[in-house]
């Protein structure tokens, strides 16, 4: 017998219950509103359109944690998509290109610690589950490389090392494409809900400023942890107290969609079913 199994098995299977009937607007636990600063291993969540709040509050994280710092800086470069100039130099000097930051790319400068967690941005090694989103804690910081300790999936404890890489980025606004070569990680204390996806998580802090807005969003975050006393909830201050938008399109589930009866059953049909989501009484 082993009652303490027993009793975490029991604490997932009523929280997994809880999770697939949160479209219905179950009443989340007050427990969830307190946030340790102290405890390790959370990971905060935030929604895509606070990718600049994920980058601050990974910027905040690592400059309070404990240990020495290093920076490690890009090389810039860009390649001309369409452009009669000759002076391509004049117009993108090194320090704009320095100056560029997209979701999918390396910062220009990275500051690192060890023992600091962060994710891979690019497919290394499937094998051996280096992939893109992949997380991992520094473990060394050398000149020309970095180590890392693997902490999700099945290759967890293995250890690493990572050198700089060229990655490019060509759907944006600018007439180039920026080519940065540089180590392929972000810091990860913080990272968006989308990019937790298929992760399993000891501690998750689930940062909502505004409420959620695609489908299924709100579910993907409650589900990185497998009990309540793993997942903590912040509102944002012109939230309504206690409450959160819970967006489910019904007919994804309900096999084909049903043919509408009338123009406005059309756009009801539609539409996200928008429910309110009790979080904290």
């Amino acid at each position: 017998m082993h009652p303490k199994n027993m009793r975490l098995s029991e604490d997932e299977k009523e929280f997994s219950n809880y999770v697939l009937r949160v479209g219905d607007g179950n009443p989340l636990p007050a427990e969830m509103n307190e946030f340790d600063e102290d405890e390790e291993d959370q990971l905060i969540l935030l929604t895509e359109c606070w990718n600049e709040t994920v980058d601050e509050i990974n910027e905040y994280m690592i400059s309070e944690a404990d240990g020495v710092s290093k920076e490690y800086l890009s090389s810039d470069s860009f390649s001309i998509i369409d452009t009669d100039s000759e002076n391509n130099e004049t117009l993108y000097p090194v320090e704009y290109l320095n100056s560029l930051s997209f979701p999918c790319l390396p910062a220009h400068k990275l500051t690192l610690k060890v023992g600091a967690p962060f994710m891979l941005l690019r497919n290394l090694n499937q094998k051996k589950e280096l992939c893109n989103g992949t997380r991992l804690i520094v473990t060394y910081l050398g000149e020309r490389v970095i180590q890392g300790e693997i902490v999700t999936g099945s290759h967890i404890g293995h250890k690493v090392f990572l050198p700089r890489i060229i990655l490019s980025e060509s759907v944006t606004k600018h007439p180039f494409t920026l080519e940065r070569r540089q180590f392929p990680i972000r810091l990860c204390y913080a990272m968006t809900i989308n990019k937790s996806q298929g992760q399993s998580l000891k501690g998750v802090v689930l940062y909502l400023p505004q409420s959620v807005f695609t489908h299924g969003q709100l579910y993907v975050g409650l589900s990185r942890v497998t009990t309540k006393s793993g997942l903590k909830i912040i509102q944002g201050k012109d939230q309504k107290i206690g409450r959160v938008k819970n967006i489910v399109y019904k007919e994804i589930y309900n096999g084909l969609p049903h043919l509408p009866e009338s123009r406005s059953d059309a756009h009801s049909e539609q539409a996200p079913q928008n429910h309110e989501q009790p979080s904290i009484p």
